[in-house]
């Protein structure tokens, strides 16, 4: 699909046909590989669905230079900047952090902020009736998180670790199609949780982000967002995968049940 969907390489202002090095097959949502044309790496991004709403994101995101430059965008097609990745380490890490702060001083378009309630009421639609149970149980804390007066910030909202890349100057993120106003800690919870940073790390994260040492990876408010992060995420997975994934990742749902029991929820 992605090879159809470049035999019109002229009018995306490639400099000659492009040869497709590799397929990423990490996501589920769009078809994405890794091109040469012109002895140039490029990324090609086809997208299945969004695509107007993540251009109009990547772009802002770009022009504040936390996302690899967009060349062309075309018939849901995006012909980017390719980032060498160098990986994650704990050097990376207040790279990471700055990237999230521009990331979250970036001016929306659209100043209408993500529901979480009724993005996860989506994501439960056809779920098994002990994950209906489980989404009864964790509601108090979803209120919670909700309700947490943090102001609202531009957030990517899906930063797992694919979605980070590290080159020997600076963080970049990509797939920004769910990128909206959102409270910052659903970000922080989501590097905190992905990168499974220790406590010292994560410590040393928030300290950067706020510029004090006031918030603990052992607050609640922490603990809350990776909750919420995490029953997204495993939300989101069976709405694509189906019932099978909670057997097949059965660890991600004891770690969920761990997690909420700290907070006084007991998961049956």
């Amino acid at each position: 699909m992605l090879i159809d969907a470049l035999k019109n390489w002229s009018e995306l202002g490639l400099p000659e046909k492009p040869t497709l090095l590799k397929e990423f097959s990490d996501g589920l949502n769009h078809h994405c590989g890794l091109i040469e044309s012109g002895k140039q790496k490029y990324v090609a991004k086809l997208y299945q669905h969004s695509f107007n709403k993540s251009l109009r994101a990547e772009y802002l995101a770009c022009e504040t230079g936390v996302a690899p430059q967009i060349f062309s965008a075309a018939n849901k097609l995006t012909i980017s900047q390719y980032i060498n990745d160098l990986g994650f380490n704990d050097e990376r890490l207040l790279q990471l952090c700055q990237t999230i702060k521009k990331t979250h001083r970036i001016q929306p378009l659209d100043p209408e902020p993500i529901n979480l309630g009724e993005l996860l009421d989506l994501y439960l639609e056809n779920a098994p009736d002990r994950i209906i149970s489980w989404h009864t149980l964790l509601a108090p804390l979803i209120s919670e998180f909700g309700a947490d007066p943090t102001p609202l910030t531009f957030c990517h909202n899906d930063l797992v670790k694919e979605n980070c890349l590290f080159d020997t100057q600076k963080a970049w993120l990509i797939d920004w199609e769910f990128a909206q106003l959102n409270n910052p800690w659903f970000d922080l919870g989501s590097i905190i949780f992905y990168f499974n940073l220790s406590s010292s790390q994560a410590d040393r994260l928030l300290a950067n982000y706020f510029g004090h040492a006031k918030f603990k990876a052992s607050d609640r408010i922490t603990q809350l967002a990776q909750i919420c992060v995490l029953w997204c995420d495993l939300l989101w997975q069976i709405s694509k995968r189906g019932p099978e994934y909670i057997v097949d990742t059965q660890d991600r749902f004891d770690d969920l049940a761990e997690r909420a029991k700290r907070l006084g929820i007991e998961l049956n």
